[in-house]
């Protein structure tokens, strides 16, 4: 202090200034709705008695750590993006580049597959509400690997191993937000152990009952790679009918819904119609024990022959092309049909 006449008096290191404060960064970017985060402010310029605001509303017990650090727990807002502000007793007040979002909670409401294989490897796309960028995914406490949010209501990831049996799947934001759990399944593969028919006809029709295990329901069956049409369905057994599929042996496949397999190797034929081309003589007596040889094809060991209903004695298929017989006794007639059935009851016709 100084008088007029120039005489002072002086009181050393008496007043101190000080810098207003800072905010450099939020320790947490986002948090819930309804506040209650507990957030590490960083900056410089921090008093002893600062307290801090979002938007408008306190900060709860705000606690300075250091003249750089301090601490509080986030008060209740609305969604959307809010200043962080620090004042400190003497009033003066601190803001920053930094803010901090307010956003909802993850909602999870369907999964592209609810069930897959012990083994892990399953992509499965998540669908719900709130996914931010960043987001993880637990299921049944493991995390999904390679999560990817690709948008705010969809992302994917792919599971890992896990033991048999129904757990939770839980999305889980930037900001530790959780969604409520999905039930995800993870399944043992199908498995095929036997089938009561192994030929039919290749125009279809056939009724094929599957016995094996860990059948779902949704499962679908194919026969040569072509879909058998179920009729009945267990987890243990279903039944289906063959669809037309060319002549040959073929694999059967029992797939699940979450794609898992179960085969039996060639256990199927498909097998066409024998066919007549001839018949060898083509004319007898009324007597009957002619003894004839019918040309064709796809005819099957156990074959049988009618000659106008009658039936023709002692047939030998002597290959897929060749069977002979020998007639039976018959009134003199015009020429009449030869009938070669298989012993899977597909017959053709001819006359002779």
């Amino acid at each position: 202090m100084t008088n007029y006449d120039n005489q002072s008096a002086t009181l050393v290191d008496g007043f101190t200034f000080v810098a207003a404060p800072t905010v450099d960064s939020v320790s947490l970017s986002a948090g819930a709705l309804a506040g209650g985060t507990t957030v590490t402010i960083l900056g410089s310029g921090f008093n002893t008695g600062a307290t801090v605001l979002f938007d408008v509303s306190a900060c709860t017990s705000p606690n300075v750590i250091s003249s750089s650090s301090m601490t509080c727990e986030t008060p209740v807002h609305t969604a959307g993006i809010v200043n962080v502000v620090v004042t400190n007793p003497d009033s003066q007040v601190g803001t920053g580049p930094q803010k901090y979002t307010y956003q909802a909670a993850p909602t999870l409401t369907s999964l592209s597959q609810d069930s897959g294989a012990l083994s892990g490897g399953t992509f499965i796309t998540l669908s719900g509400s709130d996914f931010v960028t960043g987001a993880t995914v637990t299921i049944g406490g493991e995390e999904c690997t390679s999560p990817n949010v690709t948008s705010s209501s969809s992302m994917t990831c792919e599971t890992v191993g896990h033991a048999a049996g129904p757990v939770d799947v839980i999305v889980t934001n930037a900001d530790t937000q959780l969604s409520g759990p999905l039930t995800y399944t993870y399944q043992i593969a199908p498995t095929v152990s036997s089938i009561d028919t192994t030929s039919g006809p290749a125009d279809g029709g056939t009724t094929i009952i599957i016995t094996g295990s860990d059948f779902i329901d949704g499962a679908t069956v194919s026969v040569g790679g072509t879909d058998c049409t179920l009729t009945t369905f267990s987890a243990s057994s279903i039944t289906c009918v063959t669809a037309a599929h060319p002549a040959g042996t073929s694999n059967l496949t029992v797939t699940n819904p979450d794609n898992q397999t179960g085969t039996l190797i060639d256990i199927f034929s498909f097998i066409a119609a024998p066919t007549i081309t001839s018949s060898n003589p083509n004319a007898g007596t009324v007597d009957g024990a002619t003894v004839i040889t019918i040309s064709g094809t796809g005819f099957i060991i156990g074959a049988t022959v009618t000659i106008d209903g009658m039936t023709c004695d002692n047939p030998t298929v002597t290959s897929s092309t060749s069977i002979t017989c020998e007639t039976a006794a018959h009134v003199a007639s015009a020429p009449v049909d030869i009938i070669v059935t298989n012993t899977d009851t597909l017959a053709q016709s001819g006359t002779g």
